[in-house]
């Protein structure tokens, strides 16, 4: 249990850290943020990044902090980076 708290951590951390690096915005732009469809650093990358290194330790059945950590940073990265291209799988949604 420990070591998923600090593999999510490291995951958020991490996905956080990339898509400031590759240009997401910090936060979003747009206003009303909560019906805003504009991905940013903040939101959903974080929780994609913490939410993915969980369900891979769980199905893994890894506990060791260590591998953990390793997961949470590949998850996060990788998160950063699907979030960055996610209108290529999932297309915003028409006005209206």
């Amino acid at each position: 249990m420990m070591a998923e708290l600090v593999g999510a951590a490291a995951g958020a951390a991490a996905s956080f850290t990339t898509a400031l690096a590759i240009g997401l915005p910090p936060i979003q732009r747009e206003k009303p943020r909560r019906r805003s469809w504009e991905v940013s650093a903040a939101f959903p990358t974080p929780v994609i990044g913490a939410g993915g290194t969980v369900a891979v330790c769980r199905v893994l059945g890894w506990k060791e902090l260590r591998l953990a950590v390793l997961v949470g940073v590949a998850v996060g990265v990788a998160s950063a980076a699907f979030v960055a291209n996610i209108e290529r799988v999932f297309p915003r949604p028409e006005p209206g």
